[in-house]
């Protein structure tokens, strides 16, 4: 990882196929920084099996903590270099890199705002879930997740069911502003964002529901204790990321189990009536 990994010589290496990676709009890809813009056209570079040498002898930022992007663009470089035989770490890596890191590096880009915090952890865990990784690399990234799951909790939880963008909307889009497809492919994803209107809005009405069973648990004065959700990695839905009253480590609306485990409202809607919850998801 360490050193000049740009003056290893490229080698026969197996392409890693990734359908929906996105392409971006030429506009876009200059916009992007040096890492950012070197680590997407290697990730295209080891889908479609070439490297361009102008690509392979550029210069690669320093690795360090700090700069995840650099450390994942010396993966790809270094599987560039290792022959087929000889690749079974940095294949790994180079997957996790492709299907899921980076992938999900543009889309916390595009949309950094609070309300998306829960649906990027939920599509998170769809594209490892879907990734191709061996069962122990999988186990990593959940491990990972799970230590992380602040926006898992209630409180932004509910942020992201109120909120106006559905999951997959970005998704969806993607395909028609990314790929080459077919325009019976666009019918069936226009047909599909149609439908999901219905779905926002009862998920949106769910965020309401539970809200209101919130707000009828006494409450007392002391500060929230906050703590970390068991996060269902089989969740489908943002409102699934959670246990909600069936699992001892789950949350709860009527209290019996303590204030850690007490669903809690988010702070951005503890002054709005519910007359105003529900007349902003009409």
């Amino acid at each position: 990882m360490q050193g000049k990994v740009w003056e290893r010589p490229t080698a026969d290496f197996s392409p890693i196929s990734c359908s929906d990676f996105p392409i971006l709009p030429d506009d876009t890809i200059r916009d992007l920084n040096t890492d950012c813009r070197y680590l997407y056209e290697m990730c295209h570079a080891v889908i479609n099996g070439h490297v361009p040498e102008s690509l392979s002898v550029r210069r690669i930022g320093s690795l360090n903590l700090a700069r995840w992007l650099t450390a994942a663009a010396r993966v790809l470089r270094i599987y560039t270099s290792c022959p087929k035989e000889n690749v079974i770490g940095a294949e790994f890596l180079s997957i996790f890199v492709i299907r899921v890191y980076f992938k999900m590096h543009l889309e916390v880009k595009a949309k950094p705002n609070l309300e998306h915090g829960a649906k990027h952890l939920l599509r998170y865990i769809l594209l490892v879930n879907s990734s191709g990784l061996t069962r122990k690399c999988k186990d990593v990234c959940r491990q990972m997740l799970q230590n992380n799951s602040y926006f898992a909790h209630p409180e932004p939880l509910l942020l992201a069911m109120l909120g106006k963008d559905h999951l997959y909307s970005s998704q969806k889009r993607g395909i028609i502003i990314n790929s080459r497809v077919s325009f019976t492919t666009l019918i069936i994803v226009f047909v599909t964002l149609l439908f999901s209107a219905d779905e926002r809005r009862a998920t949106r009405e769910l965020a309401c529901q539970w809200i209101m069973r919130i707000r009828q648990v006494k409450k007392g004065s002391a500060l929230r204790p906050f703590r970390r959700p068991l996060i269902n990695f089989d969740a489908k839905f943002v409102e699934e990321l959670i246990y909600v009253n069936d699992q001892e480590s789950g949350f709860t609306f009527d209290g019996e189990k303590g204030e850690q485990h007490n669903m809690t409202e988010p702070s951005l809607t503890v002054d709005l009536s519910m007359e105003d919850l529900y007349h902003y998801i009409e």
